[in-house]
């Protein structure tokens, strides 16, 4: 009778690895040549894994939560506009137009220099309103984004944007007593535009509305207190 013919060295390091694992002879294993391949490779996947983000991916933040609040004064590229908001004041004045304090209204306006970029047309009314908002929560909460109740240039009269002129804009929202509470501090966010070419598919060029592109966090001046006491020291 013949002699069984030896053991590869295959069949002995999946025998001696198989006995390594039920053992936790880890170290026996990787004397093994075939183990240590086995090991490098388990390595290369666990450093891919890693540089991939881990085996949980962390999804990054998107909208609003994707920017960084800038203070008043800085300015943004929102495609359609470059915009400037400047300051936000608390006011017991329905309008600028009007001298006429009303202790139980208050309205809530912001001052921004707005250039509209788009030289072929001319900004249809209540655009900026729409695009330009409150966001009325604070910040780590849900956005909800006020759009304005009126805009304006300063001092009151109609606004009217034109190509490449930069326009002193006053935007106004009445608070009321069932809507966000008057702030201290706000945010303000600008809806960002992106241009597509005309093409033999598109032959009209066009603005498309897209992501918020730029937001601002500052403090509101408050000027209901002098007011009243202006108004009382006239009686």
């Amino acid at each position: 009778m013949s002699a069984p013919p030896p053991e590869s060295l295959k069949q002995r390091t999946v025998a001696a690895a198989r006995g390594a694992v039920e053992g936790n002879g880890y170290v026996k294993l990787l004397r093994q040549r075939w183990g240590r391949v086995l090991a490098a490779v388990l390595a290369v996947a666990a450093a891919a894994t890693g540089l991939a983000g881990g085996f949980e991916r962390v999804e990054r933040p998107t909208g609003i939560a994707a920017l960084t609040p800038q203070p008043a004064g800085a300015a943004v590229d929102a495609g359609l506009y470059d915009v400037v908001v400047q300051s936000a004041w608390l006011s017991h004045k329905p309008s600028q137009r009007l001298d006429y304090v009303d202790p139980d209204r208050t309205t809530l306006y912001v001052a921004a220099t707005i250039t509209w970029r788009d030289r072929r047309s001319m900004p249809p009314a209540g655009k900026l309103g729409q695009d330009l908002v409150w966001l009325a929560n604070a910040a780590g909460a849900a956005p909800n984004p006020q759009t304005a109740t009126g805009v304006e240039r300063v001092g009151g009269a109609q606004l009217v944007l034109q190509p490449d002129m930069p326009t002193q804009a006053v935007l106004s929202w009445r608070l009321s007593p069932q809507g966000p509470p008057a702030p201290t501090r706000m945010r303000v966010a600008v809806m960002g535009y992106t241009f597509s070419p005309s093409t033999w598919q598109t032959p009209e060029e066009h603005w498309t509305r897209a992501k918020p592109a730029g937001l601002w966090e500052f403090t509101v001046e408050d000027r209901r207190p002098r007011e009243l006491a202006a108004r009382k020291a006239g009686r």
